[in-house]
């Protein structure tokens, strides 16, 4: 009997974003993590999500040239 159980996948999330993010907006890094999951629903949620994803495309975009 073959063992067919998935493992669970858990999310990785952009740790310098989320530093950055957590500074700018006073909150700490698992309210943002609620947030991005869904679990938070604050007038805030949608600038945070906007945010978080802007800057995980700039600092991508910024290591990408210094490797360069």
């Amino acid at each position: 009997m073959k063992n067919n159980k998935t493992r669970k996948q858990y999310e990785s999330w952009h740790q310098p974003a989320l530093e950055a993010v957590s500074k700018k907006f006073g909150v700490s890094k698992r309210y943002i993590r609620e947030i991005l999951r869904g679990d938070r629903n604050a007038t805030i949620s949608e600038t945070i999500k906007r945010e978080y994803e802007k800057l995980k495309v700039e600092i991508d975009k910024a290591l990408e040239n210094i490797i360069k």
